[in-house]
């Protein structure tokens, strides 16, 4: 029954993206104050893509029969070889004496507290106090000891227009990532090309996928991290209007969907690090999956768009579209926006070095 792989691929859905935020959250808890947090978080960034790569091959090794009891076995295995082997020690053991005296500071300005009232006057101070960085006032020179405990507990990340800048960006690139992801197929048959060649373009996706989130968390360790997912949005926008140009050219597509797969891969591994170093981890579980929806979002609205373009160009009888206009205005479109994204970064990146002069 239909419901039965509704709910299996739902569940299958679910857990990748519990596993994944779990796997980011845990590796930035544990080499936060290590100089090589973004390579770590590449690292593990570069597991969950080339994860794909490992599935495509087992599945035409395997076959459909075994396909799902084989990796079920597998990642249950992992999951409970990990629970059992990683100390638990692990996970704290680069706490540094600054969270004990900001424990310590946080309960006793609850001990001092006469009621709950006062505490939310607290809140709302610290609030008040922190919008002043939209204005370009430093907001540090303002709070008191227990203010910074206080911002440093709450969550209000979400409150702040930076964080909205970077949720647009990290939706432009990603979104049209996703986009290139799931036409593939289709934009191969467009061109007349066969299933080898899709496959090729899937492989060619991966590889550039999984070496760009390694080589991107050693560059984000030593290079401004909005300035690198800038020129992500710069890549993937120029690898979006190349197909536009030549729409109809089998090497083109090659070569987009290589600089997409680098655009795509980089950008995962350069939000985790921004988010770290702007808003600390404290929230970090939270920071990363309200950022996380803007993939989802922009994904669903490029593909609907894109398809709807698709259905206009495609033969009444079949369905099937073929020649360069099949995606043409969506390579136009998906190319806007990370143009727009690619924009939205350099002002972030000059806000910051002004502020920073």
């Amino acid at each position: 029954p239909f419901w039965i792989a509704d709910s299996g691929f739902l569940g299958i859905g679910f857990g990748s993206g519990l596993g994944y935020i779990a796997g980011l959250g845990s590796t930035t808890k544990v080499c936060a104050t290590k100089s090589y947090l973004s390579f770590a978080v590449g690292l593990v960034a570069a597991g969950y893509g080339l994860s794909s790569t490992l599935v495509g091959i087992s599945y035409h090794h395997i076959g459909l029969g075994s396909f799902f009891l084989f990796w079920a076995i597998l990642v249950a295995s992992v999951y409970l070889l990990s629970a059992f082997v990683i100390p638990k020690t692990l996970f704290h053991c680069d706490e540094s004496s600054f969270n004990e005296l900001e424990i310590e500071s946080y309960d006793s300005a609850h001990e001092q507290s006469v009621d709950n009232a006062h505490h939310e006057l607290d809140i709302t101070r610290v609030s008040s106090i922190e919008s002043l960085s939209q204005h370009g006032i430093d907001e540090t020179s303002f709070l008191t000891p227990n203010d910074a405990v206080l911002s440093e507990h709450l969550w209000i990340t979400w409150r702040k227009i930076d964080f909205w800048l970077l949720f647009c960006i990290f939706a432009c690139v990603t979104g049209c990532g996703l986009f290139v992801i799931n036409n593939i197929s289709t934009m191969a048959q467009s061109l007349g090309e066969k299933d080898a060649f899709a496959g090729t373009l899937l492989f060619l996706l991966s590889i550039t996928n999984v070496s760009s989130r390694i080589l991107t968390g050693l560059l984000a360790d030593s290079f401004n991290k909005v300035a690198l997912l800038g020129y992500a949005s710069a890549l993937m926008a120029c690898g979006l209007l190349i197909s536009a140009v030549n729409s109809d050219g089998s090497a083109a597509l090659t070569l987009t969907v290589g600089m997409v797969g680098v655009a795509y891969g980089g950008s995962w591994v350069l939000i985790i690090g921004i988010l770290a170093d702007r808003y600390g981890k404290t929230n970090f579980g939270k920071d990363y999956g309200l950022i996380a929806m803007g993939p989802a979002l922009s994904g669903m609205i490029f593909n609907s768009i894109s398809a709807r373009i698709y259905e206009r160009h495609s033969e009444e009888s079949d369905g099937i579209c073929l020649g360069g206009d099949c995606y043409q205005n969506a390579f136009l479109l998906t190319a806007s926006a990370a143009i727009f994204g690619c924009a939205i970064a350099a002002l972030m990146t000059n806000a910051t070095s002004y502020s920073t002069h």
